[in-house]
């Protein structure tokens, strides 16, 4: 979803915040240059209060690139509006200087053009030098930074400030994207920074996913997890199935229907087994049961670098279909295999969709989880 603005000189209006005691209204004054839309200099910085830090703060220069090289020692710290500090994600902060900071009139909200963002709410921020008009609604959002927003400050209309909490995309964490981490997933933070209104680029709509109801969709963008800045430690996620691993969202998984087992199975894993199981009944000709060997630790074939035996020979993929999976199994034997008649299961290789003259022999066989050996339903 992009915003539906071109990235043009717009007013840089404010909302009074109702607890305000100074006069309402918003302050008048005009646009900012496009000039100083792209490279306005924050004269704001944000110091932690770092128990384990040890000697004076190095000074930085104030830019619009995030900046995340470790924390600095404040002198006065101020309480923070971080969202995640409920989850031990909330630090002492110090808005440097302070009394400029102080100085400036709280706001509840920010026009850019008839736009209004507010207070607590997930924004889109342009980190690009992107020129003046540049059409941004066909734009990958995935190039622009997101932020929540925790407080507003204004001098006038020339003069907005926002201070932000920063989402990661995982991709810009210290050790870059996991195989978990799904395309539209961002990562929870307490890095803290403020910045011109007028780098805001639209309004952006990012979920908590809480991995452990059962019932909830992902949509959109989404966050689960958080990584503490200062620490550079990011928060654990749910593992599944037999592999222990995470889920990436943006894959399959199966749910086991037995009450006393509930788990959830990757699809990929499900595969592996179906694989294992069908070379080593059709090409072992070793008698099989469902409790086979767990398939590979990393949750994937040949996930160690090696290839698997059966690679070339069988490939399986799971049809869902009115919410019953099965596995669709076909034999890539040149002859079919000696054994046709030994594949147990449905035989589509009659409908299968894939071939038109030739059909190599396919068929169904049902779905075992891979925990407690029961048919999945």
């Amino acid at each position: 979803m992009g915003p539906k603005r071109k990235r043009e000189r717009d007013d840089g209006d404010v909302e009074p915040d109702e607890n305000d005691n100074e006069q309402n209204g918003t302050p008048e004054g005009s646009s900012l240059s496009s000039s100083k839309v792209v490279h306005a200099i924050v004269p704001f910085s944000i110091e932690y209060l770092h128990p384990g830090q040890k000697g004076k703060p190095k000074k930085k220069k104030a830019t619009k690139k995030r900046n995340s090289n470790g924390p600095a020692t404040p002198t006065t710290p101020t309480a923070t509006l971080n969202p995640f500090s409920k989850e031990g994600f909330d630090v002492p902060i110090v808005v440097k200087p302070v009394a400029r900071w102080e100085g400036l009139k709280p706001y509840k909200n920010f026009m850019i053009g008839e736009e209004s963002f507010g207070v607590n709410q997930h924004v889109y921020v342009n980190h690009s030098d992107a020129p003046q008009g540049t059409d941004l609604s066909d734009m990958d959002m995935h190039d622009f930074w997101v932020a929540k927003v925790l407080e507003i400050r204004a001098l006038d209309a020339q003069h907005v400030y926002v201070r932000v909490v920063w989402y990661y995309w995982p991709d810009e964490l210290p050790n870059g994207r996991s195989y978990y981490h799904g395309k539209n997933e961002l990562v929870a933070s307490n890095h803290m920074e403020v910045i011109d209104a007028m780098t805001v680029t639209g309004r952006a709509h990012v979920q908590h996913w809480q991995e452990n109801d059962e019932e909830e969709e992902v949509s959109g963008f989404f966050w689960r997890q958080k990584y503490h800045m200062l620490l550079r430690q990011l928060s654990k996620v749910r593992e599944h199935c037999i592999c222990k691993r995470s889920h990436n969202p943006d894959n399959l998984m199966i749910g086991c229907n037995n009450p006393d087992c509930k788990k959830w199975l990757h699809e990929e894993c499900i595969i592996e087994d179906v694989l294992r199981k069908t070379y080593r009944r059709l090409v072992l000709k070793e008698p099989v049961t469902e409790a086979t060997s767990p398939p590979n630790v990393k949750g994937s074939s040949g996930a160690n670098g090696t290839k698997e035996p059966w690679e070339g020979m069988f490939q399986a993929k799971i049809k869902n279909k009115d919410k019953i999976a099965t596995a669709v199994i076909t034999d890539l034997r040149e002859d079919g295999g000696e054994n046709k008649e030994e594949s147990k299961g449905e035989d589509t290789s009659g409908d299968d969709e894939e071939g038109k003259e030739k059909h190599p022999k396919t068929w169904k066989e049902d779905i075992v989880c891979l925990v407690c050996h029961e048919k999945v339903q």
